[in-house]
């Protein structure tokens, strides 16, 4: 009998912190010190918001871009050249796009950071077929990182 009545008592003691937590609606105030501004520091001027990932940044040749086609570029359909997680990624990516850069001047070659990833990718090319072309020329002048490149289909923006 007294063992009832406690599992009576559990009962409607758990019964009732569920009944609390519901619907509940309030207001979350942040307050930052200046410090903490001043520690993680500005934007870049290199650098922008990826509409894809609010978290990443994108390198272009000097100027800035967002991760879609934008002044005029058209194409669904990229190369990506490289992409690496490790510590010395950035130079690596950085180091990747000097050299397509260099031997391919007028393809749009830019770097990409999505945490904890460096990507770099190059050109726009309307249609798949496209594409695949480029990326041979690319892996018959890289043939020593040819094997991680591959074409990726990327979304319009609207």
């Amino acid at each position: 009998m007294k063992l009832h009545f406690y599992f009576l008592i559990a009962f409607v003691m758990t019964s009732f912190s569920v009944m609390a937590q519901q619907d509940v609606e309030g207001e979350v105030k942040l307050y930052q010190d200046e410090a903490i501004k001043n520690l993680i520091g500005s934007p870049r001027k290199d650098s922008t918001i990826n509409h894809n990932n609010p978290d990443s940044t994108y390198e272009g040749d000097g100027e800035v871009h967002k991760n879609a086609p934008i002044d005029g570029r058209k194409g669904n359909y990229r190369i990506q050249v490289f992409s690496g997680n490790q510590k010395d990624s950035k130079k690596e990516a950085m180091s990747k796009r000097s050299l397509v850069k260099e031997r391919f001047p007028s393809m749009v070659v830019d770097v990409q950071y999505e945490s904890p990833i460096w990507k770099v990718r190059a050109g726009y090319f309307t249609n798949n077929a496209d594409a695949q072309a480029a990326l041979y020329e690319l892996k018959n002048a890289f043939p020593a990182f040819g094997r991680e490149m591959y074409v990726i289909r990327v979304a319009q923006k609207k």
